[in-house]
């Protein structure tokens, strides 16, 4: 986990009862938390990531869904604000790209300094061919709700090594988004950020 990472807290913001107002990582960091409907915002008053809201999988759009996020249905949506701008992660319900990142850390950890071993377990972090599929599919759905939105594919790219990785770079006019399939470590998760 990266500083600032805001995970810890967010899984326990999850957990918590629907009349809590904070919650508090093993670290001693206290973190404000408020239910929405459905979903949870979480908030801190210091760091560089100042807010987390996470959506369930629903099937109507949640009424806390930022403007310009797409919603996507039947996916767990997690959006990051960070100085007023948007990270968001779409993720297929019945994958968890942050246990997928805690796992692959602790593999990454156990290899030591050994370079070769490091690369062999960097390797094995891709996503399953079947999940890139559907991830595919999901890319596809963002991507046409982009462009319905006026948005123009400024770049395309594609890969297999070392992950499977899809990214297309949108515009529309000044500004820039960047919307990717496997771009955080091989996570099997869909992101959309902001360039500019």
């Amino acid at each position: 986990m990266h500083k600032g990472d805001l995970r810890p807290a967010l899984e326990l913001a999850k957990a918590a009862p629907a009349d809590a107002s904070s919650v508090v990582t093993p670290d001693g960091k206290r973190y404000g938390l408020r239910q929405l409907k459905p979903g949870i915002e979480l908030s801190t008053g210091e760091g560089e990531w100042s807010r987390v809201l996470w959506f369930p999988p629903t099937d109507e759009p949640p009424s806390g869904l930022p403007q310009g996020v797409p919603f996507l249905p039947g996916l767990d949506t997690t959006v990051t604000i960070r100085h007023e701008r948007l990270l968001t992660q779409w993720a297929l319900p019945d994958v968890d790209p942050g246990g997928i990142a805690e796992a692959a850390s602790r593999r990454m950890q156990a290899a030591g300094p050994d370079a070769n071993k490091r690369r062999d377990v960097f390797r094995s972090l891709a996503p399953s061919p079947e999940i890139v599929c559907r991830l595919d599919e999901v890319l596809s759905l963002l991507r046409e709700a982009l462009e319905r939105d006026g948005w123009a594919v400024e770049d395309e790219e594609t890969r297999e090594v070392p992950f499977p990785l899809r990214r297309l770079v949108l515009v529309r006019g000044a500004s820039r988004t960047e919307v990717a399939r496997g771009a955080i470590f091989g996570l099997p998760s869909i992101t959309m950020r902001e360039l500019t």
